[in-house]
């Protein structure tokens, strides 16, 4: 009896506790529950709307400017010749003449002139924006100065009057129109022609030379000459036994002979000799042509013709004043 009194006691004392709150700890993080996947409903945040904005405003609208053009330089022009002179306008043959100019645009500079033998030119470079040069005129034209740059060249003549060292020859009456310039001294001397089929050669003691002139027609249609040395001494061979010419006609002797038997070219173009070799005394004067490089031979023959030859062309004519 009294153990189930004591039953029914402990069963209203737990029936008391189960009934009284219990206190919550605020301390305790409750971890949070996460739904099955399949049970979670997903909602759509709420939509804000902005509210709206009026439009910018723009600047009212101005003419537009083309960009300004980079800047282009200008094209190279030839260079400028401001002066050319001389200290003199004239001289006597062989004298010195001082030369100055100025110039602009030019990178380099030169001058030339002539003389009696052939073209001459300033040595060294020169300053082509200006200076002074002296040279020696042997007589021909004077002067040309040329400044040049990329682009092109100017040019500038200064005349001088040269008084010729040494006068024409007596036989030539009037200065060959050919002339550009003073002649040398004419060197009178020994001398011997001889006559070919197809033209004649002429000797010259000074300095033996031997001059071989061809007849207008025999290889061109201009009247051809060479020069040859006369490599010919005493006790050489004056001719050849082995070579027998036609009847009438003659194998060249010594020089003249040593010239024809050693160049085949020569004795092909003049063909025999119709007669013996004559001396006489003759003479020779050169001068400088027109041209920068011409050069001209007066050379006379054993009849006193006159033959006036082109060293630059390598032609001949009768000369006639």
């Amino acid at each position: 009896m009294r153990n189930k009194l004591l039953i029914v006691v402990w069963m209203l004392v737990f029936t008391v506790l189960a009934c009284v709150p219990q206190p919550v700890d605020t301390d305790a993080e409750t971890a949070p529950t996460t739904a099955p996947a399949e049970s979670v409903a997903t909602e759509a945040p709420p939509t804000v709307e902005k509210p709206s904005e009026a439009p910018a405003t723009e600047p009212p609208s101005s003419p537009t400017e083309p960009p300004p053009a980079p800047p282009t330089s200008a094209p190279l022009s030839p260079p400028t010749i401001l002066s050319f002179t001389a200290d003199r306008t004239t001289i006597t043959q062989g004298e010195d003449v001082t030369l100055s100019w100025e110039a602009i645009g030019g990178t380099e500079a030169s001058i030339e002139w002539l003389t009696q033998a052939g073209t001459m030119s300033s040595s060294g470079p020169l300053n082509p924006d200006g200076g002074v040069e002296t040279i020696t005129l042997e007589g021909g034209n004077c002067c040309q100065l040329t400044v040049r740059n990329s682009a092109g060249a100017a040019v500038a003549d200064v005349t001088i009057a040269i008084e010729c060292a040494h006068a024409w020859i007596d036989l030539v009456t009037e200065q060959p129109a050919e002339a550009g310039g003073c002649p040398q001294e004419a060197v009178f001397e020994a001398a011997a022609q001889q006559q070919f089929e197809n033209g004649f050669m002429i000797w010259l003691e000074s300095d033996r030379t031997i001059y071989v002139l061809y007849e207008r027609g025999v290889v061109d249609s201009e009247q051809r000459f060479d020069v040859v040395p006369d490599e010919f001494r005493e006790g050489d061979a004056e001719s050849d036994p082995a070579i027998n010419p036609p009847e009438g006609l003659l194998q060249p002797v010594r020089g003249f002979g040593l010239v024809w038997r050693t160049y085949l070219s020569v004795r092909d173009r003049l063909g025999w000799a119709t007669g013996p070799e004559e001396g006489y005394q003759g003479w020779r004067q050169g001068f400088a042509g027109w041209n920068r490089l011409a050069y001209y031979t007066l050379l006379q023959g054993e009849d006193g013709t006159l033959y006036l030859l082109d060293e630059l062309g390598h032609t001949w004519e009768i000369y006639s004043p």
